[in-house]
């Protein structure tokens, strides 16, 4: 892609500023498009969206990917590319932000309320795709998709942004830093209590949370990390609309676009020692060939998990 052709729609003056903006845009969203790809791969090739846990790690890929997708559509003039470039900015990075959100939901059942969250499955489908389809369709119908500098999204509207995006941010990053805090206590604290016992009753809670909550816990962290100079340039907008912070476009450009990267290392970092042994072409044949397998929630049998679990009527466990 050549952007230098790009550069009429740039906030800055120079074009060496404009540049290094697309082309670090075009660098890490390539980063992230691997990232999201291999995670999607992995599961495929282990069958492990058997697991509810590494369901939830799906759809927040699919999400985080394509999120990542408007960022190579370069910068447009106002046309159906714009608007369609608008549009999927606004409806991916709200259901990032959502499928987090509900992640964080369900390591809360885990682990406070030892209850399972398969149950909510359905429902957090319909809140992280459905309901910002319909949010970013208000743009749409009102016309506000345009050229907002660097990229097509909501034109200069503070209060139609704030109230479709800035709003959920800031809140959806206050709740995420305030619940991720007191699961992370809870955790230290079940932890501690874990010392030196051994019976069958800690056992299986102790696979349980293995099973489903050390894949999910770092996400969030993931997320609020790379929020937070995207945020800042955002507020700044708000302020200075006409007088952008060059920098703050620098990190902006280098945070939004990592979801999926970071995404990828923290999934590799919670994989068994064999994990590089499925990829493989055999087992890519396989998995591409294998008809899917009956929904768990989590992969153990272990009947001392009822004690610590509320029932649910559907068949869920393994």
């Amino acid at each position: 892609m050549n952007v230098t052709n790009t550069t009429k729609n740039c906030d800055f003056d120079s074009d060496v500023q404009c540049d290094t903006i697309y082309g670090l845009r075009i660098g890490f969203g390539t980063l992230s498009l691997f990232g999201c790809f291999f995670i999607l791969v992995s599961i495929a090739l282990g069958r492990t969206y058997r697991n509810f846990a590494q369901r939830l790690i799906m759809h927040l890929t699919i999400a985080a990917l394509f999120s990542t997708v408007p960022y190579f559509m370069g910068s447009q003039d106002d046309g159906p590319t714009c608007i369609l470039q608008g549009f999927l900015m606004q409806w991916q990075d709200a259901s990032v932000l959502l499928w987090i959100g509900c992640l964080t939901h369900s390591l809360y059942l885990n682990v406070v309320r030892l209850e399972e969250s398969v149950k909510n499955e359905k429902w957090y489908m319909a809140i992280s795709w459905v309901l910002p389809f319909g949010v970013a369709c208000i743009p749409l119908i009102a016309n506000k998709y345009g050229n907002a500098g660097l990229w097509c999204w909501i034109v200069n509207d503070s209060w139609m942004r704030f109230g479709l995006w800035y709003g959920w941010l800031v809140f959806g990053v206050i709740g995420l830093f305030a619940s991720n805090i007191y699961i992370f206590h809870r955790v230290s604290n079940k932890n501690r209590q874990w010392q030196g016992t051994y019976n069958q009753d800690v056992e299986a809670e102790k696979e349980f949370l293995q099973k489903q909550v050390k894949p999910l816990i770092y996400y969030p962290i993931v997320y609020l990390l790379l929020s937070i100079f995207p945020l800042i340039n955002r507020v700044q907008n708000a302020a200075n609309p006409d007088t952008p912070v060059f920098w703050l476009y620098v990190l902006h450009t280098i945070s939004s676009p990592l979801q999926g990267f970071c995404n990828v290392l923290v999934y590799i970092s919670n994989q068994e020692s064999n994990f590089w042994h499925q990829w493989t072409v055999s087992n890519v044949k396989r998995a591409l060939g294998t008809r899917r397998a009956s929904v768990h929630e989590f992969d153990i049998s272990n009947d001392e998990l009822e004690d610590h679990m509320v029932p649910n009527d559907e068949d869920s466990t393994a």
